[in-house]
């Protein structure tokens, strides 16, 4: 099991949030509430890292969160730090 770190952008919108990770396109999650979000974000950076290590798509390195610009304008209100868990185990095969 490997563990990965990458900053999220998270936004809000009409009561919604949402977390965008712009190291890995696609890779998006929504939830109703704070703890939602988080626990969300979690699951979908995790299944996103599974799908690209087993179709054998190397995995980028993070930006450093301090590279991240929030739009206030868009809804954005921050960025985050979401750690996710990967198994390596396919990788073998």
């Amino acid at each position: 099991m490997s563990v990965f770190v990458f900053p999220a952008i998270l936004h809000v919108e009409k009561g919604v949030y949402g977390v965008v990770f712009p190291d890995l396109p696609g890779c998006v999650s929504v939830g109703d509430t704070e703890r939602e979000i988080a626990l969300n974000a979690t699951e979908a950076l995790s299944g996103h890292l599974e799908s690209m290590m087993e179709q054998g798509e190397p995995i980028p390195e993070p930006s450093p969160l301090e590279t991240l610009r929030v739009d206030s304008s868009s809804g954005e209100i921050g960025a985050i730090l979401v750690t996710a868990y990967a198994s390596l185990a396919k990788l073998a095969n």
